[in-house]
């Protein structure tokens, strides 16, 4: 069975749908190391010893791997990224 719907009536109702559930998960702690925000977090800290250069990232959930512009390649796997995270000195707070 196939029904038609305007555009802007599915995007009112996949809006409303989302609203519906929002703040229905659990609440995830931010720094753990499955989190991708976490991961980028602790690989740019690494980057931000080397000389600067820019970089392209390759990020799936069972790794990061980074190219730089001086042709050096990273990769980093979860297990290392999660050991990274355990001995990483959160000394900054996000930007508002």
């Amino acid at each position: 069975m196939s029904m038609e719907m305007p555009l802007e009536d599915l995007r009112l109702l996949s809006a409303a749908r989302m609203a519906a559930l929002r703040g229905r998960a659990p609440v995830r702690d931010p720094t753990t190391a499955d989190r991708f925000e976490t991961r980028l977090r602790i690989v740019g800290l690494q980057l931000e010893s080397l000389p600067e250069a820019t970089y392209e990232l390759i990020v799936v959930p069972w790794l990061v791997t980074v190219h730089a512009s001086t042709g050096e390649t990273w990769t980093f796997t979860a297990d290392e990224l999660a050991a990274l995270l355990r001995t990483a000195p959160y000394t900054r707070q996000p930007e508002p």
